[in-house]
């Protein structure tokens, strides 16, 4: 919100609100984890029959793919398979 204010206004406020800049890092870590959410909520929706997702989930997971982070491939790999199962089915599949 504070980029909204005109600039003049900017530092005053973000003195005020106390507000640090994040670390590079810490923002790329947030976007990441924002859009591994929405490919999540993509492929939610396709389950449901809204194939309107299936663009927006297939240019989601481009983008997850071009971070080339480790752990946004072992989380794909490994969890977004399971991400529409119950949590019976999950217990179930871990006991086997």
């Amino acid at each position: 919100m504070i980029l909204l204010l005109p600039i003049a206004l900017r530092a005053t406020y973000t003195k005020s609100l106390k507000i640090d800049p994040q670390p590079d890092m810490q923002k790329k870590i947030i976007k990441v984890a924002d859009t591994l959410s929405a490919y999540l909520k993509y492929l939610a929706e396709i389950r449901t029959g809204n194939k309107e997702f299936e663009q927006a989930a297939e240019n989601t997971k481009q983008r997850l793919v071009d971070y080339q982070l480790p752990s946004v491939i072992y989380f794909m790999e490994t969890f977004v398979s399971s991400n529409d199962l119950s949590l019976d089915s999950l217990m179930k599949q871990y006991r086997n």
